[in-house]
């Protein structure tokens, strides 16, 4: 099983960025847990005070919960801004079995004429 452990902070002080990069280096300079496969830190394209970051898990046969490696660093956090913590599953799905707002997912190019009224 595949899952993100997500971890959003909004509103970080700009004057807390250089504390936030340090606590990024610490936390991932302490050591991996096994099942973690990737760390990826988001910054939003609109609001640059807002920040997210994506521990990313795999484990046969155990469902996910929140790490321990994630409620130190979401802790950590909440002095820069609101945290929010939270966890995604991954579902795999195929493209013919897609729907969004009720329609079938197409496999047609853009302008290839199928989707056209």
């Amino acid at each position: 099983m595949k899952w993100i452990e997500l971890i959003v902070v909004k509103a970080v002080d700009t004057r807390n960025k250089p504390g936030f990069m340090g606590l990024m280096d610490h936390f991932m300079s302490s050591g991996h847990p096994e099942r973690l496969t990737a760390v990826t830190l988001y910054r939003n394209a609109f609001v640059e005070d807002d920040i997210c970051i994506h521990l990313q898990w795999e484990a046969e046969g155990n469902e996910p919960v929140k790490s321990d490696l994630g409620i130190k660093l979401a802790a950590a956090l909440e002095e820069m801004g609101r945290v929010h913590h939270t966890l995604w599953i991954q579902k795999a799905i195929h493209a013919k079995q897609a729907k969004w707002g009720g329609h079938q997912a197409s496999h047609q190019k853009p302008g290839s004429g199928q989707n056209k009224p």
